[in-house]
């Protein structure tokens, strides 16, 4: 989503219009077309796209949204968009965890997976930050999740979900 480039030509850093990507990857449903480095857009880079099905049949949809900020590296944060025609219109991105602008003080949040439950509740799941760098930052973090009971319009405050230690834990405990 955002870059690209046509069989043979060279790679290089030129920012592709709408209408550029559409013909390069001929998509079927496009849920986002990000701004890439205007200023103020911080949707620079848009991964671990996931596509569900709504409670109400509608689609949903979660990914991990990145954007860098000066002095700090990546920031990444969890994004929610639906379609309630199919997949040929989708709401405007929402954040439902993770920091909103370079300024907000919020911790990452990435690598989203749902769950919808037979109450029609949304759950989402992530990886959340809490500001102790391991090897990547975003690999770092507890897991934490929220929910939705109005078709994503409302997010719940986030909730850590403890998890019992493995081999792979941060042998001194610094490392979350």
């Amino acid at each position: 989503m955002g870059y690209g480039r046509t069989e043979g030509a060279p790679m290089n850093d030129r920012v592709l219009s709408p209408e550029e990507r559409r013909l390069l990857t001929r998509p079927d449903y496009i849920v986002y077309v990000p701004k890439g480095h205007e200023d103020g857009a911080y949707d620079r880079v848009n991964e671990h796209f996931l596509v569900f099905n709504g409670p109400d049949g509608s689609l949903m949809t979660i990914w991990t949204q990145e954007w860098q900020v000066p002095g700090q590296g990546n920031v990444n944060h969890t994004i929610f968009a639906r379609s309630t025609d199919e997949g040929q219109t989708w709401s405007p991105p929402q954040t439902i965890a993770g920091p909103c602008r370079v300024d907000d003080p919020a911790h990452m949040a990435n690598w989203a997976f749902p769950m919808v439950s037979k109450s029609g509740r949304i759950y989402v799941i992530y990886n959340a930050y809490h500001g102790v760098k391991g090897w990547i930052a975003f690999h770092t973090g507890t897991m934490a999740g929220s929910y939705s009971d109005d078709l994503g319009a409302n997010w719940a405050a986030p909730q850590e979900i403890p998890m019992p230690d493995s081999p792979y834990d941060d042998p001194g405990c610094g490392i979350p």
